[in-house]
């Protein structure tokens, strides 16, 4: 299964890592490791919106580590095998 389908949900400035992972530190606290308000609020609404379109076979959370915004998208469970 593609990603690409998730791309328009993914905030501009996450970077694409592959296997479904996007990450940012753009306003993160390099220094204090601290991640940035905007990233955060950013991955909230992308998983949000992910997760409330029906028509998408995926899921998605998101994490900070350290200074880093990180999105994970997986397939949805009830897709797999489908």
């Amino acid at each position: 299964m593609s990603f690409t389908q998730i791309r328009p949900y993914i905030p501009a400035g996450f970077q694409d890592e592959g296997d479904g992972n996007y990450s940012s530190r753009e306003t993160g606290d390099v220094g204090e490791e601290t991640p940035g308000p905007w990233e955060m609020a950013a991955a909230s609404n992308a998983c949000e919106r992910i997760n409330a379109d029906s028509t998408l076979p995926f899921r998605a959370s998101w994490q900070t580590v350290d200074e880093w915004t990180c999105i994970t998208v997986q397939v949805s469970p009830t897709s797999e095998g489908a």
